[in-house]
């Protein structure tokens, strides 16, 4: 995905570059390609638990955001191993909508 404008992205904390500056933002401009590593996040053990690799149903019963990290809980539902177990079938509805003439897309 491109960005559709010049834009600043805060971090959630600072960072320390490789030269030894301290960076609290990411400046991105116009048409340049951003993306998101959803499948590093869903198992970043900083964010999620010491057991963030391992695939368990469980964890949506309590399903919260992880600390600091506002909107976390519905980054998985397309990347293992936190994904949303209805994933593959919400897609499969998503492209028969999307082939279908509007009067036959009834499911």
């Amino acid at each position: 995905m491109a960005a559709a404008e010049n834009d600043v992205i805060p971090l959630s904390g600072p960072i320390v570059t490789k030269s030894g500056e301290c960076v609290t933002s990411i400046r991105v401009a116009k048409c340049t390609a951003v993306a998101a590593p959803l499948a590093f996040l869903n198992s970043a053990l900083a964010l999620w638990s010491p057991d963030a690799h391992r695939f368990d149903p469980g964890q949506w019963w309590l399903l919260q955001d992880a600390p600091g990290f506002p909107g976390s809980m519905h980054l998985a539902h397309g990347n293992r191993p936190r994904m949303c177990l209805g994933a593959g079938m919400s897609r499969v509805l998503i492209k028969v909508r999307l082939v279908l003439p509007p009067a036959a897309a009834i499911i």
